[in-house]
């Protein structure tokens, strides 16, 4: 009879534990049904945002492809100028090393002149007559003086 009446409490206590887990739910149903509307809620705004982070990034992703092109213009432009400057340096050098041969005699003689010589102007065009066949006062004297373009 003992172990009926000991039966007997702890299914009387579970059915008390059970009533108090019962009313801790109901209790906490109105805290579950605000989460519930918060969380449905905020899924709406990440929906929202989400949209608008696509659209941003369909912009950012079009610009990103404007950019790499110009950006390939650009270097196809400083290749170009650096093969330029490339060609250019020796010619430079080339009249700077010139320039310092100079003496002040010579400069001097220069500054007699109301014009240089024309065999000295034809040399100097002649030079940009073969570096830049375009420059129209070397084609000029190159025709003039019968030199043949190089």
């Amino acid at each position: 009879m003992k172990d009926k009446c000991t039966l007997a409490c702890q299914s009387h206590i579970l059915c008390l534990h059970a009533l108090l887990l019962q009313a801790e739910l109901t209790a906490l149903q109105p805290q579950l049904e605000q989460s519930t509307i918060e969380t449905q809620a905020a899924l709406v705004v990440i929906q929202h945002e989400s949209a608008e982070a696509d659209k941003v990034k369909q912009v950012v992703s079009t610009e990103e492809a404007a950019v790499a092109a110009e950006a390939a213009k650009v270097q196809a432009i400083k290749d170009e100028c650096e093969t330029d400057l490339a060609e250019a340096l020796p010619a430079l050098q080339s009249a700077v090393r010139a320039l310092d041969t100079l003496t002040k005699a010579d400069i001097t003689e220069l500054k007699g002149m109301k014009s240089p010589p024309a065999g000295e102007m034809c040399a100097g065009t002649t030079e940009q007559c073969s570096n830049n066949p375009q420059h129209p006062n070397a084609s000029k004297c190159c025709n003039t003086h019968h030199i043949t373009k190089l």
